[in-house]
Formats: C-alpha cells, structure tokens, sequence
C-alpha cells in the first residue's frame, strides 16, 4: 500500500514522503496514529498546495527580513533599568529583553537573531548585532539609570 508521510519519523522518512508499506503495518498503526494516510489523488493535490504555500512564504519572509535589516540598521533604542550605587543593573538585559524592547518600536525581531555575548550589566550606551537571515544589522542600545524612589 502506498502511503503519504504527516509527520517525520528518523530512519523511515520526511513529512510528504512517499511509501510503499506492508497493508497491516499501516491500517494497525500508521494511519489510525496519524502518522500517514492512504496516498489519494486528493492527498496527492493537498500535498503540492502545502509545498506552493511553504515556498511563497518563505520567498515573502526573506523580502520582509531584508527590508527589516535595513530599517533597523544603525537604529539607536533608549531603555531605562534599576541600577545600584556602582552602575550594575539589578536586572541583566538579556537577548530576550532586548527583543522586547525592539518589538515595542514596532519591529518583529526573535531573541534568537540577536547576538550578544553575555547579559548587558552595565548602563550606558551599547552596540549590537542583529542576525536576521544572511543579514547583519547592528543598533545602538542606550540604558539609562531609572529613578528609584
């Protein structure tokens, strides 16, 4: 019986892949745990649009990136943080923090695309990378002391 993959399985196949499975082992198991499903004309069609649509928003994604990057590029962000008496900010600015912040100016950025070395402990004014696909974008970052009342 010939059989479309749902979902990955290592060392048996990729979602979408095409296999030719004993009867028993895929009306007992693969298909009642939605694992795959009897390869139809119809199957076949829902397959080809799942791929058109994946390409199209890959290829819109990557138009979207690099229009980001460039309007991120050289961008300076203000914060204000709690800082002690030696200038160390009680609360570290992390990449998912940073993300936050850039996010609030209206820029859709993953924690993941930001690279930073290690939390920003320090006030003062910052430099940072953006990795958003092939592209590299760097913003300046500036924490300032926050009045503690």
């Amino acid at each position: 019986m010939k059989v479309v993959l749902l979902k990955t399985i290592p060392k048996f196949g990729k979602k979408g892949d095409i296999k030719e499975i004993p009867n028993g082992y895929a009306r007992n198991y693969l298909i009642p745990n939605g694992i795959a499903d009897i390869l139809t004309k119809h199957t076949l069609n829902m397959l080809s649009a799942q791929a058109s649509k994946r390409e199209r928003l890959k290829k819109q994604g990557s138009k979207d990136k690099f229009k980001l990057v460039s309007q991120l590029d050289r961008k300076r962000i203000v914060v204000s943080a709690k800082v002690n008496d030696t200038g160390t900010l009680y609360a570290g600015l992390d990449k998912k923090a940073i993300a936050k912040e850039i996010k609030a100016l209206g820029f859709n950025v993953e924690p993941f695309e930001i690279k930073l070395r290690q939390p920003i402990k320090k006030f003062g004014k910052h430099t940072i990378e953006l990795r958003i696909g092939q592209k590299k974008a760097t913003i300046k970052l500036e924490v300032l002391k926050e009045e503690i009342d």
